[in-house]
């Protein structure tokens, strides 16, 4: 027996001036200043280029010559044009001679500004602004500009993907591993096409985090204090849909070291279990076909949990779905809530009875159905809400059996991102929708032959 990570032993801007820049006013010559601004979306002022009189701004303001101070019937006179322009008057509310820059556009010069110019009127000291290269303005006042570069927000791609604009406007995705580009953005692969109606509505691939933290496996009972490093868990099991898009593109087995846990060494795909798996679309659609199972190649079983599949064609999707398959130790630590040790994904209470009573309303087990007596088959994947667990999962409880990545062995008295890479079968967690109550609590181990395959065993992924 093999147990990797680390573990006991066990028994199993800047503001910037263009003086390069000169504009040639009726009174003087003036530089062109822009202030840059980190921000997609701002003042105009802060990504437009304007110009104001020497002879008028007060910015510009000399030594000699002072001007006329002005009044609300005629405004004051200018400035005298020289080597060093005198101070501005200012001008009146009907337009004088002169006027300072303080008094252009909205009225208010902000922080790095030569002007405002957010109105048409002449000879206020400040000329038209002029737009900056990749931005675009509204004729406001105060005005704002908004970058027209695509990339800008880094967001485009979804976070998943590298943003490289396009000339003339849009931009393209280079999406990471087990995502596409779609509609501008990078969605998960297995998600792409999805008409949103087969996860209750949401998200099939939302994949909600599971902050670390350190718990004792096993529960109350427990002898193994856990250490699990911040990670995400499929929000849904795997549901028919998905795998249907996996098959599609299926082109063999994985690569060597694939899905690999990043804190587990040799925990990635090996070559050895090749022969393991279908070796190609046709064959694997094949393999999952069963009248046991939900495969339904039509899709109108697309919002069922996926069954009938192998640990090793699990951890084939997980992996070219940009994720892998969680630890044992990671899916334990999510149903029971970290360090609540919760004796079921919801909490303590309500304890299932196994009967036809509102505690069927949390999880899908007994052939209870859908909370009325339907026969003994699965429900459609997130069927329970009530029976949500404290990160956003759902089903950890009922449903489908879930394969997870560990082998079945025992624990030692301390694990730090541990799993099992070797040992007996490999180990299944959470009950499935006919198993009953002691199934559905959140340490209840399984153990299967990594190649069987049953109604109500499948899976969901970690990343």
């Amino acid at each position: 027996m093999a147990v990797v990570g680390k573990h006991s032993r066990s028994v199993k801007s800047s503001t910037f001036s263009l003086p390069i820049l000169l504009v040639l006013s009726g009174f003087g010559i003036a530089e062109l200043q822009t202030t840059a601004c980190s921000s997609p979306f701002h003042s105009c002022s802060e990504r437009r280029t304007c110009a104001a009189s020497a002879g008028r701004n007060a910015a510009e303001a000399g030594d000699t010559g002072d001007a006329g101070a002005g009044d609300h019937s005629d405004g004051g006179s200018g400035g005298v044009l020289g080597t060093q322009a005198g101070s501005a008057g200012v001008a009146d509310d009907d337009g004088g001679a002169a006027g300072q820059a303080s008094a252009c556009g909205d009225g208010l010069v902000e922080g790095g500004e030569a002007c405002d110019d957010g109105n048409s009127v002449a000879k206020d000291g400040c000329f038209k602004c002029t737009v900056e290269a990749t931005f675009k303005c509204d004729d406001e006042s105060p005005s704002h500009c908004q970058s027209t570069l695509d990339c800008a927000t880094g967001t485009s791609c979804g976070g998943h993907g590298q943003c490289s604009d396009v000339p003339g406007g849009g931009h393209t995705c280079a999406c990471g591993v087990g995502y596409s580009a779609s509609a501008g953005t990078c969605v998960r692969t297995s998600c792409v096409g999805a008409e949103g109606t087969e996860c209750q509505g949401g998200d099939c691939c939302v994949s909600p985090s599971v902050p670390g933290g350190k718990f004792k496996f096993g529960g109350a009972a427990g002898t193994t204090a856990a250490t699990v490093t911040t990670f995400a868990l499929d929000k849904f099991e795997v549901n028919v849909g998905r795998f249907r898009r996996f098959v599609a593109q299926y082109s063999g087995h994985p690569a060597a070291g694939a899905g690999a846990h990043p804190l587990i060494a040799g925990s990635g795909w090996q070559s050895a279990w090749d022969s393991s798996i279908p070796g190609d679309k046709a064959a694997l659609a094949k393999d999952v076909a069963n009248a046991n199972g939900q495969w339904d190649a039509s899709g109108a079983n697309d919002s069922m949990p996926t069954d009938w599949v192998t640990w090793y064609e699990a951890f084939a999707f997980c992996a070219w779905d940009g994720g892998r398959l969680p630890t044992e130790v990671e899916w334990e630590y999510a149903a029971a809530g970290g360090s609540d040790e919760r004796i079921y994904p919801w909490g303590d209470t309500p304890t299932p009875t196994g009967m036809l009573d509102t505690s069927a309303e949390y999880a899908v087990y007994a052939c209870l159905g859908g909370g009325a007596a339907q026969g003994c088959s699965v429900r459609p994947v997130g069927s329970r809400p009530k029976g949500i667990g404290k990160y956003g999962q759902l089903d950890l409880a009922g449903s489908a059996l879930e394969w997870v990545l560990d082998q079945y062995a025992q624990f030692g008295p301390t694990c730090e991102n541990c799993a099992h890479l070797s040992g007996d079968g490999r180990s299944t967690r959470g009950g499935y929708y006919s198993s009953n109550e002691q199934s559905l609590r959140s340490t209840e181990r399984d153990d299967h032959d990594a190649t069987i395959q049953s109604s109500g065993l499948g899976f969901r992924c970690a990343r």
